[in-house]
């Protein structure tokens, strides 16, 4: 044992540092692939996709890359996802050009190598100011794709998003803005089509169309934006209200100006944005912009991107008679939960739950109460939809977390760059946290 600790020691210490640490950081590439070589073995091709992708995400040398993509395309073949393997390959010949695995791997196939028009064209200005082109390693590790939409709001522009989001067939996707307003009713069509497709917005210009400049989302794009189950605002970003320019001279327009204003209200309802932001649409002449801050916005809902608002119930246990208290926060990336069960002094424990992803569990877990961080003793399950991660607060966490203003919960993955994890506002006059708490601190002192 004591020649295998000298014999580590010496190796690193003979390497450059950088040497050292690609050694140590190559352990979670080495692990995922010999994992989905076992599972591929076996014929679980499934399983070593998953493993695969995990590789592809630790690597952190192009050969490594290229290895994990090569693995995934074979795999892919092998489930019989032909266009999966092909788009792999693809990626893999972006990294290493007549690479002459990846030539004889799809000649033996029968793999065209040959790209779509459609996979590497920038769609057009002419098509009604969407702007898309497929980032094929956003693809490979299951991020949202990136859209913009560009200029005046319009009814051309809501058909051509469709189009853009079916023929693309994009499934996850944050929706960027930079548009000066246009037709409401288009707006609102916009805003309830991404929130069909559960996508995300955010305010930004397409660098790759346009110079970088600050981007600008007014009166009929700020209802767009509005759709996006998670709404983000740069610092660069500005979102701003006015009253809809439909002008008044008849009972008739009057009549129409209170069905607008019924439909504005019921569809601010709808996104979860509060009704105040209509106030302060009203309240604006039609000639002039009232900048929103992103204080502001926050107040009012319009953005979220640290996710929806965090809520604190007491709930039962169905037919246990067992009271808990459940913490949830949903953000863009899955669902949060934290649940306290303190019921005797043989029934005292937590329970962490995040919406399962593509990440591998390092069967590390981190306790954060206000900036304090402790490493937690669990051990991690999963079921249908979830990670669950069951342990055993101390009193002194409990103490904390009862006069703290949040407790957070990360979930390690193998590759030290990812992890999941939520956080939770705890408002330090919310009697339910505190008065739940002590319940903990007094069972647990028996």
């Amino acid at each position: 044992m004591a020649y295998k600790l000298f014999f580590t020691f010496f190796i690193l210490l003979i390497l450059s540092p950088l040497q050292a640490n690609s050694l140590i950081l190559n352990e979670c590439y080495e692990k995922n692939i010999y994992k989905g070589n076992i599972l591929n073995d076996v014929k679980d091709y499934s399983g070593a996709v998953v493993f695969y992708k995990n590789a592809y995400q630790c690597a952190k040398e192009r050969k490594q890359k290229i290895s994990s993509l090569a693995s995934l395309s074979a795999a892919e073949f092998s489930k019989g996802n032909k266009d999966l393997s092909k788009n792999y390959l693809l990626i893999l010949l972006d990294l290493s050009p007549n690479n002459k695995w990846a030539e004889k791997f799809a000649s033996d196939k029968n793999i065209s190598l040959v790209e779509s028009k459609a996979d590497d064209e920038l769609i057009s200005e002419n098509s009604g100011g969407i702007y898309f082109k497929r980032n094929k390693e956003t693809a490979l590790l299951d991020l949202p794709q990136s859209i913009y939409v560009k200029g005046v709001i319009s009814k051309d522009m809501l058909i051509n998003l469709k189009k853009t989001i079916s023929s693309n067939n994009i499934k996850s996707a944050i929706v960027y803005f930079d548009s000066p307003g246009g037709d409401l009713l288009a707006g609102m069509g916009i805003g309830r089509l991404i929130r069909n497709y559960g996508f995300s917005t955010g305010i930004s210009v397409n660098a790759s169309v346009s110079e970088y400049r600050e981007s600008s989302c007014f009166s009929a794009c700020v209802l767009a934006y509005s759709g996006g189950v998670y709404r983000s605002l740069s610092s660069g970003g500005r979102v701003g209200v006015h009253r809809f320019s439909k002008e008044l001279s008849s009972k008739n327009d009057l009549d129409l100006a209170q069905v607008v204003s019924a439909k504005i209200i019921k569809y601010l309802l709808d996104m979860g944005i509060d009704v105040q932001l209509f106030d302060r649409m009203s309240n604006t002449s039609k000639d002039s912009i009232d900048i929103i801050s992103k204080k502001d916005a926050s107040i009012l809902k319009l953005v979220n991107s640290n996710g929806e608002q965090k809520s604190w119930t007491i709930e039962s246990l169905k037919g246990k008679g067992i009271l808990y208290l459940k913490g949830v926060q949903r953000t863009w990336r899955g669902v949060g939960k934290l649940l306290f069960t303190c019921d005797s002094k043989d029934l005292i424990y937590a329970t962490a739950m995040y919406s399962k992803g593509n990440i591998i569990p390092s069967g590390e877990f981190i306790l954060e109460i206000d900036n304090k961080k402790f490493d937690i003793d669990g051990e991690i399950m999963t079921d249908k939809d979830n990670y669950i991660v069951i342990f055993k607060p101390s009193i002194e966490q409990y103490k904390l977390i009862s006069r703290g203003s949040k407790v957070s919960f990360s979930i390690l993955a193998l590759n030290p760059d990812f992890f999941y994890g939520f956080s939770l506002a705890v408002n330090k006059e919310n009697s339910l946290v505190s008065d739940y708490m002590g319940r903990c601190i007094r069972l647990s002192d028996k």
